[in-house]
């Protein structure tokens, strides 16, 4: 529980120290970015810390691949 208010709190600093600086500038697209960036990031952490499973990205990739792998195996034995 307090490493999820820690997570919080780190983000709301960080918050704090960058979006003020994207505004002045008028630096709406980072802003943007880094708000989506962040909230991933705020989301796997949170996620991590409370022991939840996150998904693999290989385990994607290897799914989408695995028919052509299959078919090459096929015609190479």
């Amino acid at each position: 529980m307090w490493l999820i208010v820690g997570v919080v709190l780190l983000s709301i600093l960080l918050i704090r120290l960058e979006v003020p600086a994207l505004l002045k500038k008028k630096k709406i697209k980072e802003l943007w970015l880094f708000s989506l960036m962040l909230l991933g990031g705020i989301m796997l952490t949170i996620a991590k810390v409370a022991h939840l499973p996150i998904p693999n990205p290989l385990d994607f990739i290897t799914w989408v691949y695995r028919p052509a792998s299959d078919m090459i195996n096929y015609f190479l034995k």
